[in-house]
């Protein structure tokens, strides 16, 4: 009985460092992000348009751009109305996928990234 005890606590340890492990490597995974540039925006893959995204609203790189400026940039938006810009971007595991461009007074007031 405590031979099956031990052997059952040595599966779950390893389980559970390996849930821990593939957290954390998921967690780095997704947090990296790309210096944004405009070349490789229209050219690149989804998912490199979600790190260039995270880089952007990180660096507030957007903020007080006027709405010519983010068409410039990013070019024709995949949803706009008069106040929102959304561009279909894809996180590496799928979870976020719209880097959301809010103005106001024809500025860019804030940038999500979102579902």
């Amino acid at each position: 009985m405590e031979v099956k005890n031990k052997k059952i606590n040595k599966i779950f340890f390893f389980s559970l460092i390996s849930i821990i492990s593939i957290v954390v490597i998921i967690n780095i995974f997704n947090n990296y992000d790309i210096k944004f540039q405009k070349e490789k925006w229209f050219t690149t893959d989804k998912t490199t348009k979600y790190r260039m995204s995270m880089n952007l609203k990180n660096r507030n790189f957007l903020i007080n751009k006027n709405k010519k400026e983010i068409f410039m940039l990013l070019g024709e938006p995949n949803n706009k109305n008069n106040n929102t810009y959304e561009y279909k971007i894809n996180q590496p595991l799928g979870f976020k996928d719209t880097l959301t461009i809010i103005f106001e007074n024809n500025k860019v007031n804030k940038v999500n990234i979102s579902d």
